[in-house]
């Protein structure tokens, strides 16, 4: 297959390259650095979906603002999907988060709040011409540094009270890449939303502290480490823990003894 990615210097993004080109698919790599900004960049996008089968929507923004996120998820996707149709791409695939389609979390977390306008947009816009996946994953391993480095403050790291089923993102490129195959060998029956995590519920304090004593916390070796509710009870009693899906094999413990936890956050 021929896929697209957009976001493929990113955290994920870059994995599922490589998972692509390992299985002999053709990646097509769209980011920031080839000067391709998709929220106001149509016809270059239309030349890059050109001829491919899929395309994979796997684009960040790092924001505490909810009003930029949401412009920016839900401008790309109406971007990203008219494009797609113009190109006549048959399967688009947009990574989420799991549960973020819940009131109460958007409440108290409003970039969740943006994820769900994102895939709200993309579904509008398929106007059933073209088939949508939506993989809802649970947070990456690979995150926690970057929240422990925005909760920083000071000697202080104020995490959010906050269970998660935490998910190695490896994990989530080699089921998104199994799915697409799946949707290949089936054509016409591609899955529609798929939930992907972790097998342990821990906090976000537990994971930070464990990759704290396996010095996997860079900058913060020193830190302390604290837990305050700012996140509102939804998401501090599990709210963001998804009660079905696929759960992963990865443990915290395997994860620190095996996983390259360096990240890029800016996903582009």
């Amino acid at each position: 297959m021929r896929i697209a990615v957009l976001g493929a210097t990113g955290t994920l993004g870059s994995l599922i390259v490589r998972e692509l080109e390992y299985r002999a698919h053709e990646a097509v790599p769209i980011h920031r650095g080839m000067g391709v900004d998709v929220t106001d960049d149509r016809d270059r996008l239309i030349d890059a979906f050109t001829d491919c089968d899929v395309v994979i929507d796997t684009l960040n923004m790092t924001t505490l603002n909810a009003a930029r996120a949401r412009e920016f998820f839900t401008t790309a996707a109406v971007e990203v999907m008219a494009a797609v149709q113009a190109a006549q791409v048959p399967h688009v695939v947009v990574v989420s988060i799991a549960e973020a389609d819940r009131p109460a979390v958007g409440r108290g977390y409003p970039y969740y709040a943006a994820k769900a306008a994102q895939e709200r947009a993309y579904r509008g816009h398929s106007r059933g011409r073209t088939a949508l996946t939506v993989i809802r994953s649970t947070q990456w391993f690979e995150l926690v540094p970057v929240m422990v480095s925005m909760a920083a403050a000071g000697p202080v790291v104020a995490l959010p009270v906050m269970k998660m089923a935490p998910v190695s993102v490896s994990s989530v490129a080699r089921i998104l890449v199994d799915r697409l195959e799946d949707a290949e060998r089936w054509p016409g029956h591609p899955p529609r939303t798929v939930t992907v995590h972790g097998p342990q519920e821990l906090t976000a304090l537990r994971v930070a502290e464990a990759m704290q004593a396996a010095d996997r916390l860079p900058g913060a070796e020193n830190q302390k480490l604290i837990e305050i509710p700012y996140l509102g009870p939804t998401i501090a009693s599990g709210g963001l823990i998804p009660q079905q899906g696929i759960i992963d094999s990865v443990t915290l413990r395997e994860w620190l003894d095996t996983a390259d936890t360096a990240v890029d956050a800016a996903e582009s």
